[in-house]
């Protein structure tokens, strides 16, 4: 085994893409991905975790590193949320519709990614509606280098007892939520993914706590833990999906979510350098350029949805061909280009851009 840390892990990368592509299958009405769509968006929180204390040391981001680091970041997340929000309302007014959450009294709090501090639906998933997580995203990169500094502190089994107990509070706020709004605005109320992203945190001590005492790991050993963790992983999504329990619209099953991610996360990362079948698999290049791609595709499905019905669904009609009620998948295709377009000309310059400038307030 490498014992050095992996700069890209391409089953991550790929673990991305699995997970957009069943958020935005979800959202155009795909039931069956519900499940996979719920677990991913947790899943994106706890990779978020990882990957910022696997890249950025925390001890060092202070003052004048501290404004660099934020503005590094919010730089990048504003570009991306305005340009995204101006392709979504020209299509918005150009083909003379409107939007399921379309409330111009949301639009401030809209623009500034402070739309999930507002515990009503209209504000939270107001216009683009996937929006309310680069707001929770910009409190968790906030919140980094105070909760990484913090957690380097503890002993790692105090970092574990932690998670645990965050773990059973959240389920105990979760069992007694009872509104169906309330359930729903749990969704996107920060300090929950402010936990998800600390658990991918902890998770990363875990990791390198543990990559220097694996000895003698080869494929078979790779393959029997990656094969365990996705089983898990698996089995609690069609339990879940197959369960209809009372009352289940009352219950964010988010909750389930954290330690089997936890567990994936760690399992495909200490594997990297000894992959397993499964990582290998992973490692499959349209799979991985779609997990490359996956911040612009979450930004551009509701645009690519608007774009399918009233672009190519009529155009396609004149020639007797119906494609409306296929509007879920028919829309993909147009997705992928608008996605690799808006990464390659527009979010690569602007990160580009967003470090140089940062950079200058730390000089």
């Amino acid at each position: 085994m490498n014992d050095a840390a992996p700069t890209r892990i391409n089953a991550l990368t790929s673990w991305r893409g699995i997970f957009i592509l069943s958020v935005v299958l979800f959202h155009s009405g795909e039931e069956l991905f519900m499940e996979l769509a719920t677990s991913g968006v947790v899943g994106f929180f706890i990779m978020s975790g990882f990957l910022m204390r696997m890249k950025h040391q925390p001890e060092p981001i202070r003052g004048a590193r501290f404004k660099s680091f934020v503005a590094n970041r919010a730089l990048r997340l504003y570009s991306l949320h305005w340009f995204a929000f101006a392709l979504l309302m020209a299509a918005t007014f150009g083909f003379s519709t409107t939007l399921p959450y379309m409330s111009w009294g949301a639009l401030v709090p809209n623009l500034l990614l402070v739309q999930s501090f507002v515990p009503d639906v209209n504000v939270f998933f107001s216009f683009n509606t996937p929006t309310w997580f680069l707001c929770d995203l910009l409190i968790c990169y906030l919140c980094y280098p105070y909760i990484a500094t913090w957690l380097d502190r503890i002993r790692l089994r105090w970092q574990l007892l932690l998670f645990a107990v965050l773990q059973i509070a959240y389920f105990v706020c979760m069992c007694a939520l009872t509104d169906p709004d309330l359930v729903t605005y749990a969704h996107v109320f920060p300090p929950f993914r402010i936990y998800e992203f600390t658990a991918g945190i902890i998770f990363y001590n875990v990791y390198k706590a543990l990559r220097p005492r694996l000895t003698g790991w080869n494929m078979a050993k790779a393959t029997l833990a990656e094969v365990l963790v996705v089983g898990l992983y698996v089995g609690l999504m069609v339990f879940s999906q197959a369960w209809d329990y009372q009352d289940k619209d009352k219950f964010n099953d988010s909750v389930m979510w954290e330690i089997p991610l936890s567990l994936l996360l760690l399992v495909f990362v200490l594997n990297a350098g000894t992959e397993g079948i499964i990582s290998r698999i992973l490692h499959w290049k349209p799979l991985v350029w779609l997990g490359s791609i996956c911040f612009e595709i979450f930004l551009l499905h509701s645009l690519s949805g608007l774009v399918f019905g009233y672009l190519v669904s009529p155009f396609l009609g004149h020639f007797g061909i119906d494609v409306y009620g296929h509007y879920a998948f028919g829309q993909l295709p147009i997705l992928l280009v608008m996605g690799y377009v808006m990464h390659r000309w527009f979010t690569l310059p602007v990160f580009v851009w967003a470090s140089r400038l940062s950079a200058r307030l730390s000089a």
